[in-house]
């Protein structure tokens, strides 16, 4: 039976954890099992009315603990943004450290990452929780273009946006962290 963990935003938006059933379940280092184990593959995926967006494909373990860490330190305004930035910029300025054009260390603010082209984002701002959700620009090796990839990078700047802002209120950061947290009991026992 496939397995799934809501983290719900509101009534049109979650964050689905989901791990296939047995049969197609994969495990890195054992053989799969019906019981949940810290290395089987599972899928991060942003859910709204809209769209669904893959947020990343990883080990349980790896998600699961790097969501909890940045939720516990978000929880208690230890995601502090730099001066410069400001809730819903967070990633332009990704885009820009990874393109070598911005000297800010974000790898704080950063919990998943998606085949290099959508990146998650948990930070404070104001006092208050944000989740951002963000396209990177794409691989050079994926273009067939005849234009320097500064170029390319400065259009892809020019039309960016990201996918989805918003403000978690703190009480559901505090219910995201204790589900992060029962997730952990259960795959650690």
């Amino acid at each position: 039976m496939k397995t799934e963990f809501n983290f719900v935003l509101d009534n049109k938006t979650k964050i689905l954890i989901s791990i296939p059933d047995l049969q197609l379940k994969f495990n890195y280092y054992y053989e799969p099992t019906e019981k949940l184990h810290k290395f089987d593959e599972a899928k991060v995926c942003f859910v709204s009315k809209q769209n669904e967006i893959l947020l990343c494909q990883d080990i349980l373990d790896h998600i699961i603990q790097t969501m909890h860490v940045r939720l516990k330190k978000a929880s208690t305004n230890n995601l502090l943004l730099p001066e410069r930035l400001k809730a819903g910029y967070v990633g332009a300025e990704l885009n820009k450290m990874l393109n070598g054009i911005s000297d800010l260390n974000l790898n704080p603010f950063w919990m998943w990452s998606a085949l290099g082209e959508v990146q998650t984002l948990l930070y404070n701002y104001d006092n208050k929780i944000y989740l951002e959700i963000v396209p990177t620009f794409p691989d050079s090796f994926d273009d067939n273009s005849d234009k320097p990839l500064s170029e390319l990078f400065k259009e892809f700047m020019k039309t960016y946006k990201p996918y989805f802002v918003t403000e978690i209120p703190i009480e559901t950061a505090q219910q995201w962290l204790e589900q992060s947290e029962q997730i952990i009991q259960m795959i650690n026992n």
